[in-house]
């Protein structure tokens, strides 16, 4: 293991600790209203220890996504780097 990610790790897991424990001491019932603007909108009660893990779960699944979008790009120009290194190869073995 590199000593970057020993160190990313032992950065990353008080905080982690500290999160855990703050989010569930929080046992509060809330209300989220979906449409701020209108009394009348969809509202939700729960606890605030589950809105703040589905918050964390909602952002670490969407920066996953994003994360997934952006590497697809990489992905395709490799691909056609790769195919036209190919037909580059095939171009010159049948030169010979």
């Amino acid at each position: 293991m590199k000593l970057k990610n020993i160190i990313y790790t032992l950065f990353l897991l008080p905080i982690s600790i500290f999160l855990i424990g703050f989010i569930s001491s929080n046992n509060q019932i809330i209300t989220i209203h979906f449409n701020p603007f209108v009394q009348t909108s969809a509202t939700l009660s729960l606890p605030l220890c589950l809105a703040l893990i589905g918050s964390l779960a909602l952002g670490f699944v969407l920066s996953g996504l994003i994360w997934w979008i952006k590497l697809y790009g990489y992905k395709r120009e490799f691909r056609k780097l790769h195919n036209s290194r190919k037909n580059l190869q095939l171009l010159d073995v049948t030169k010979d």
